[in-house]
């Protein structure tokens, strides 16, 4: 018998993940607010990447299986997740501009007020930060330790966080198109304000 994750744990998962999701983002809120910056871009990265496996267990939402291959090679590993809800929300952020364009608003006003970004620097710069906020290194060429980061750029640690909860927001948007009910969005969504 191939392992595989069957339909009917679905909801369960999508429910796990997204409250994983949201106590992280939380906690990376309440770091940030005590000047925490390591602990607050660490619990953001943990959620968005929450977020995204939710977002992959909507993805097979209508097959009757995960395979155990998707599970191992994208929904744990962090440059996939990354990858993935870098492009979620870029193509969200599409859909916005046309529809704005659509409206009749001017594409030079559009463009100032948001910032769609490189995908590849910021997937690359948030797997970098990962691991460099977390561990030591060590310097084969140069014989040296390389101690764990711990400088930080506000608005990289706000962008983390407000992107995992961007995210969040998509899931329930897709959820609630398909009558899928996880968690009470009420109880959370008066945490999620900018930061």
């Amino acid at each position: 018998m191939s392992k595989k994750i069957k339909k009917s744990n679905y909801d369960e998962g999508l429910r796990v993940c997204e409250k994983n999701g949201l106590e992280f983002n939380l906690s990376a809120r309440d770091e940030f607010s005590n000047r925490k910056w390591r602990s607050a871009y660490l619990y953001g990265v943990i959620s968005f990447e929450e977020f995204v496996k939710s977002h992959m267990i909507l993805d097979s939402y209508n097959k009757e299986c995960i395979s155990y291959s998707k599970w191992k090679n994208r929904m744990t590993q962090h440059s996939p997740k990354i990858d993935y809800g870098v492009k979620l929300l870029n193509s969200h952020f599409d859909n916005l501009i046309s529809d704005l364009l659509k409206k009749g608003v001017p594409a030079q006003n559009i463009l100032k007020n948001i910032n769609i970004g490189d995908v590849k620097k910021f997937i690359k710069n948030v797997l970098d930060k990962r691991t460099s906020f977390v561990y030591v290194g060590y310097d084969f060429d140069n014989n040296c330790w390389i101690p764990a980061v711990n400088t930080f750029k506000l608005n990289e640690v706000k962008e983390i966080i407000e992107a995992a909860a961007s995210l969040w927001v998509l899931f329930n948007n897709r959820i609630n198109k398909l009558n899928i009910i996880t968690i009470p969005f009420d109880q959370y969504k008066k945490y999620f304000y900018m930061i």
